[in-house]
């Protein structure tokens, strides 16, 4: 189990593990192939290794835009999963997003006081990104992770929120290392899928997920730590009447439970098709049907 610290700027003292710390420094937010080649890097340090990340983007502070790939209980979850010792939570505001380098690296991380300092090339901190690998490396020992690329283009969460804007689900898929995943619990719906065959897990999600583009996706999602077959819809609903805004709802291929109330995770793989209007709900029924023997054929779960 990851220890959690929870600090913020202008705390007298932070808690800190005992004997030697290897500490990462990122956003983190997707926690794509690029971030777990910094981690594995700081696992390979000597003693206890971790990582310090925001609490919330700071792009929601500095630009308005509160999305995210993965949210904070994602990236614990992550981090438990490689055996990672800790992670310093750091409350993001507009006062740390004012704070200078220096000052960030007096007011936080001599605190935290690692034994060495893991970050990618391209890393910035500090007000207006002043400080960068260059400036980090000159105050902390550290190693500096190069950069990933795939296919020519580098691993980035912003490479990510392109290909899921545009519905290129596998492509994210790729970058990430892993499906993309969105949790929340299960909420009632209007409940038509039921009336067709296919009942839905209507998901009020846990975190201000980034979306991808409108449309019906093969996945595979998890109730009760089981996993099923899934078909997947981000929209609005057009058969049945618009909604306001998209949501996410899926199908999970086998499951009889009640699981109202419950958490679920869908993982998202490929892209199906676009949403679109049917004439009734009997062709679009139809139209789940294929969708699902589809997502079954290239599931290899008949």
């Amino acid at each position: 189990m990851v220890k959690r610290f929870d600090i913020k700027l202008g705390e007298e003292s932070f808690l800190r593990p005992n004997g030697h710390i290897s500490l990462a420094l990122g956003s983190f937010d997707g926690m794509h192939r690029g971030h777990l080649s910094l981690l594995n890097a700081a696992r390979g340090g000597d003693g206890e290794f971790g990582a310090l990340f925001f609490d919330k983007s700071p792009r929601e502070i500095l630009k308005g835009e509160g999305d995210v790939l993965t949210s904070l209980e994602d990236k614990l979850r992550i981090l438990s999963c490689l055996d990672a010792g800790f992670a310093y939570v750091l409350h993001a505001d507009e006062e740390l997003m004012e704070t200078p380098y220096k000052d960030y690296e007096e007011k936080i991380l001599r605190k935290i006081n690692p034994d060495k300092l893991y970050f990618g090339e391209d890393f910035t901190y500090g007000y207006k990104a002043l400080g960068t690998a260059i400036t980090l490396s000159e105050s902390f020992p550290s190693e500096v992770v190069p950069l990933l690329g795939l296919n020519g283009e580098k691993v980035s969460s912003s490479a990510i929120r392109k290909y899921l804007d545009q519905g290129e689900m596998e492509k994210a898929v790729e970058m990430l290392g892993r499906p993309y995943e969105i949790t929340g619990k299960v909420v009632k719906g209007f409940q038509n899928g039921r009336r067709i065959g296919f009942p839905t897990a209507n998901v009020s999600m846990s975190a201000p997920y980034r979306l991808p583009e409108s449309g019906v996706y093969g996945g595979i999602c998890y109730s009760r730590g089981r996993p099923f077959v899934s078909i997947i819809n981000v929209g609005t609903n057009p058969t049945v009447g618009l909604l306001g805004k998209p949501i996410v709802e899926a199908h999970l291929h086998g499951l009889s439970d009640d699981i109202y109330g419950e958490t679920i995770y869908c993982d998202f793989l490929f892209r199906i098709r676009e949403e679109k209007k049917f004439p009734g709900l009997e062709a679009l029924g139809e139209q789940l049907s294929e969708d699902m023997e589809l997502t079954l054929r290239k599931l290899g779960s008949e």
